[in-house]
């Protein structure tokens, strides 16, 4: 049972396969901590992506076992103790909802353009974990206008060189880098022919900025755009933006996105939106992009009904797959992440 309850929690889906967690386990006891990743980390132990992933690591949990919600105990807020801690019975395991888990993934290639059915939008639309709750955007203007608030986000991100230098330092590219299991497989984002070099030759800030200025930031991001657009519908994570709110959100993210997994749908995540708004509201948005993004992200109560106190947490990118069994990112092995008596 605990290395059933340690692989379901290993599989939760991270900032770019950061994997920002560590488990202590002592007795009976598994406990969820911050680990920080060598070199740049812009998300922080309180960082909104980070708490969205320690979300989904509880909703691993919690659907990889029949022990009631119990089993969880949310820790009080701090920037250096544990998350939450989860009581580990060893004689239950629910193995289909383990397999479940371990079966979600990202599919970042295109997809067929169906349009979804009537019954499983209500289906998700119902979803809430605590203040989190879901909003489908179908084909239609809300879609639309969606997208274009996402064009100006990417282009304020291809021109950021913190979010750059983060992207590039997480790609791994050799298999060296890629069997070691941090990180994300560039073979898993479906890039055009030459797409694995050109990556590799704007590595170097540099040559981002000077390509920049030539305006390749608008190319890469209608490419962004494009791939979001190539869905059947949108589902998005709304609700406020509190520390709790943040970590509900991270557990409604993950629910639906093994049931939608389970439902043969495909699942990108889109943060770009979300990460600009976090950014927005820290006023750590560079000053040349503070206006225009500012002005896009005005757009988003309207598009998504959001109430005063809400924001966006995800986007994900949903549609029939074609690529059925697309390449996964690898996981740190155990024993990097675990402390055990």
């Amino acid at each position: 049972m605990t290395a059933s309850t340690l692989a379901a929690a290993l599989a939760a889906p991270s900032a770019d396969n950061s994997q920002h967690w560590r488990f202590d386990l002592c007795g009976d006891t598994l406990s969820v901590s911050y680990r920080a990743r060598h070199g740049l980390d812009p998300f922080g132990s309180q960082g909104h992506a980070t708490l969205l992933g320690i979300g989904a690591v509880a909703e691993n949990l919690s659907q990889n076992s029949k022990t009631d919600s119990d089993a969880l105990r949310w820790a009080s807020e701090s920037a250096c103790g544990p998350y939450f801690s989860w009581h580990i019975d060893r004689r239950e395991l629910n193995e289909r909802a383990n397999q479940a888990v371990l079966s979600r993934h990202t599919n970042r290639f295109k997809y067929g353009t169906e349009a979804p059915q009537t019954s499983a939008l209500e289906s998700l639309i119902a979803s809430t974990e605590g203040t989190a709750r879901i909003q489908v955007l179908p084909a239609g203007k809300a879609f639309d206008d969606l997208s274009e608030v996402t064009r100006t986000c990417c282009m304020a991100r291809f021109c950021n060189r913190e979010l750059h230098d983060w992207l590039m330092g997480s790609l791994r590219f050799s298999r060296g880098e890629i069997e070691a299991g941090d990180g994300l497989d560039v073979n898993t984002i479906d890039l055009p022919p030459g797409g694995a070099s050109f990556m590799h030759l704007v590595s170097d800030w540099k040559r981002m900025a000077l390509l920049n200025r030539l305006q390749i930031y608008r190319l890469m991001a209608d490419m962004e755009v494009r791939k979001l657009r190539n869905a059947s519908m949108l589902v998005c994570v709304v609700g406020p933006g509190g520390y709790r709110d943040s970590l509900d959100a991270g557990r409604l993210m993950q629910r639906v996105w093994i049931e939608l997994n389970k439902q043969g749908w495909g699942v990108h995540p889109f943060y770009v939106v979300a990460d600009q708004q976090t950014r927005h509201i820290a006023h750590r948005i560079p000053t040349d992009w503070a206006r225009p993004v500012g002005q896009a992200l005005d757009d988003l109560p309207g598009i998504l009904s959001l109430d005063a106190n809400e924001r966006l947490h995800i986007v994900l990118r949903v549609g029939r797959p074609l690529v059925k069994s697309p390449p996964r990112s690898r996981r740190l092995p155990v024993e990097r992440l675990l402390i055990s008596e």
